[in-house]
């Protein structure tokens, strides 16, 4: 949310690259290339139409159908990723890794990420070679510029001003609120001290935001000190209540919105 997308983007080509290693046959790095092409194009057009004056041009028509496939190809690539990942800790690494369809739909870069983690530190305690990523301080480095870079851009165009924002897939697709609608917009408004704005537009990133940056921070810490990833240990019941809320939360803002369109 706070670097607009961006890292998501870079981190999955990062991802997709290494999976290429272990698996020459993999295509995912270039599905997510067509996808980020495709949604870079809706960028671009949302941008260049709104510095002319015309907000909304690229909200329909050709870019709206660039934008759906653009999501598509993503999800596809993720699963493509997916197979190739179960296949090789099938076959060449036997350790019986199966990844969910549900988490690889919703948060594949994050939930693979998980994994990749988890192996990886498994094998160096079993002292054996394995493929490395990328170092942990220059990922977590990447990501703290990434996400300076996504706070200028929206401290600069604000959402409220500017089309060109990646608009939420979900919502596209649905036509429902998903529960991180308005995040760009609540964040931007953070940026500028409105806080009350940004809780109009989305309370629970408002909230949950001061929680992430806290975990984010000590993540930072860990990799440039000692140049490993470390996890935030949350407790179960603790990220259990939160999603619960979020979820909440979501159906409540979902049907607060329905009643006022029906008023």
């Amino acid at each position: 949310m706070l670097t607009c997308g961006l890292f998501g983007w870079v981190w999955a080509f990062v991802q997709a690259a290494w999976v290429k290693k272990v698996d020459p046959e993999s295509k995912a790095l270039l599905y997510y290339g067509i996808s980020v092409g495709l949604l870079v194009l809706t960028f671009g057009a949302g941008f260049a139409e709104g510095m002319a004056g015309r907000p909304g041009a690229a909200n329909g028509g050709i870019f709206l159908i660039c934008r759906i496939a653009g999501g598509i190809m993503w999800l596809v690539a993720a699963f493509n990723m997916r197979s190739s990942i179960e296949d090789h800790y099938y076959s060449k690494e036997p350790i019986g890794l199966s990844l969910n369809g549900v988490m690889t739909f919703f948060f594949s870069i994050y939930y693979f990420q998980y994994h990749f983690t988890r192996i990886n530190e498994m094998k160096q305690r079993q002292m054996t070679g394995y493929p490395g990523m990328i170092s942990a301080r220059a990922a977590m480095n990447g990501l703290a510029a990434v996400g300076l870079a996504g706070a200028a851009l929206l401290d600069r165009f604000s959402p409220q001003e500017y089309s060109f924002y990646p608009r939420c897939p979900f919502y596209t697709l649905t036509g429902h609120l998903c529960p991180g609608c308005g995040a760009t917009r609540a964040i931007a408004e953070l940026l500028h001290g409105h806080v009350a704005a940004a809780l109009h537009f989305n309370a629970a990133v408002t909230l949950l935001l001061p929680a992430l940056l806290w975990y984010f921070a000590k993540m930072y810490w860990t990799a440039v000190r000692e140049d490993r990833i470390e996890w935030p240990q949350i407790p179960e019941p603790s990220w259990r209540i939160a999603l619960a809320c979020v979820l909440l939360f979501a159906m409540v803002r979902e049907n607060r919105a329905r009643n006022f369109l029906g008023s």
